[in-house]
C-alpha cells in the first residue's frame, strides 16, 4: 500500500531464530479450536482469535492443568488462515526434530517481509 511506513524489525533479532521442522512419532491428542472448535468447547471465540491472547492463555493453563490427555491445540492463524500447533512440553518427546535451518535461510522468509511489507534494520555498525 502507498503511503504505508513499512514496519522494522531488527536484523540481529531475525539471526538469532531459526526454524524447526518436526514431526510426531506417535499420535498427538489435540483439542481443534478451528472453524466453531472453540464454540463447541464452551469457550469463547476469542481463545483462538484475539490479538491480546488472554483468552487463550486461561484456556491453555486450564486444558493443561484439568485435561491431562490433551498434548496442545490446532487452531487458525489469525494472519494467514494456515494451521497452527501449540504442543504442551509435556508431549514434546511425541515430536522429532527433522531439519533446523536459520530462518533467513527459509524458502518463504523473503516473500513473507514483502507480504507484510516488513524491513529489516541494518546491521549494528552500518547503515542502512
Amino acid at each position: 500500500m502507498r503511503g504505508v511506513v513499512p514496519a522494522l524489525l531488527p536484523r540481529a533479532d531475525v539471526e538469532a531464530r531459526v526454524v524447526v521442522s518436526i514431526i510426531s512419532s506417535r499420535h498427538l491428542s489435540l483439542i481443534d479450536l478451528r472453524n466453531d472448535g472453540a464454540v463447541r468447547i464452551g469457550a469463547p471465540p476469542a481463545v483462538a482469535h484475539d490479538g491480546n491472547h488472554a483468552a487463550g492463555r486461561a484456556l491453555s493453563r486450564a486444558v493443561h492443568a484439568l485435561v491431562p490427555e490433551a498434548d496442545g491445540f490446532i487452531f487458525k492463524s489469525r494472519f494467514t488462515g494456515h494451521d497452527c500447533f501449540a504442543v504442551f512440553e509435556r508431549a514434546f518427546h511425541k515430536l522429532l526434530a527433522i531439519d533446523v535451518r536459520s530462518l533467513t535461510m527459509h524458502a518463504d522468509f523473503l516473500d513473507a517481509l514483502d507480504d507484510y511489507d516488513i524491513r529489516l534494520t541494518a546491521p549494528p555498525g552500518k547503515l542502512a
